[in-house]
């Protein structure tokens, strides 16, 4: 029995070897290690090793979600949440931010039709964002109240 020889693949010159090779990898990505993990350093900014990490199985992710206006694809954001690594002091932030996005022209507007779906807000960082506080409704005067406006007076819209 002759043993046969591997095919060869075919060498890609000029153009396509270009665009369609294998990028080399690094010796870190082959034994598949991007740090120092044991430290708690590298993956989060500063986080120490007993940091409580607030998973989307959490009382905290679900206040999140009940706090949320636009509930829409809860598995997709519950993984979000997963990827983030939540801690409690992230989660501060994002309670907070969620409170001035609610109180925001940006979420008011057409009835809340605006409002991004919660794993796109918190992909996006939403909290970190600036929003437009609601303007303040201005005090009706209470019904039978006198007024000086003498236009108003003349016109017949306030009675006096």
């Amino acid at each position: 029995m002759v043993k046969s020889e591997p095919k060869k693949k075919p060498q890609l010159g000029g153009f396509f070897q270009k665009f369609f090779r294998k990028p080399e990898r690094n010796e870190k990505e082959q034994r598949g290690t991007t740090g120092n993990k044991r430290s708690g350093e590298g993956e989060g900014e500063g986080e120490g090793e007993g940091e409580k990490i607030y998973t989307s199985k959490s009382a905290e992710f679900f206040l999140f979600w009940k706090e949320y206006p636009n509930k829409k694809n809860k598995q997709t954001a519950m993984a979000r949440w997963d990827r983030m690594r939540v801690t409690a002091e992230l989660y501060e932030k994002i309670m907070e931010g969620l409170k001035r996005a609610q109180r925001s022209r940006e979420w008011a507007e057409q009835d809340g039709r605006y409002i991004p779906h919660p794993a796109s807000w918190l992909h996006a960082g939403g909290w970190e964002n600036e929003y437009r506080p609601l303007a303040p409704e201005k005090p009706t005067p209470p019904p039978g109240a006198s007024c000086n406006d003498a236009l108003a007076s003349r016109r017949g819209l306030v009675g006096g």
